[in-house]
């Protein structure tokens, strides 16, 4: 059982990428792709402060240029894609706890 005191906040290091179909979906306006995601993860921060969890949004990738891993209508076939590229690719690149593709 966790119980955790507010001395005792534990911090969640997220990162969140958006692939190119968001880029597209928002016509390349990624301030509005970044102001989505900040509204999300202060969302997120409400529901864990109840925890004294904190969410700590660590890094926002766009993919811009394309997709740097296979993203299908397959919501299966994507997330096994996505899982492998962030431990083949990602992890080595950003230290994080918790990474969340947005598509």
């Amino acid at each position: 059982q966790l119980n955790l005191t507010p001395d005792e906040k534990r911090f969640i290091e997220l990162v969140i990428l958006a692939d190119h179909r968001m880029f597209t979906k928002y016509d390349g306006d990624e301030t509005e792709i970044r102001s989505r995601i900040y509204e999300s993860v202060n969302a997120l921060n409400v529901i864990f402060r109840a925890l004294y969890i904190s969410i700590a949004l660590i890094g926002v990738e766009i993919w811009s240029s394309g997709d740097l891993m296979s993203v299908t209508l397959s919501a299966d076939e994507t997330l096994e894609s996505f899982g492998e590229w962030r431990r083949r690719h990602f992890l080595k690149r950003k230290r994080h706890d918790n990474a969340q593709l947005l598509t």
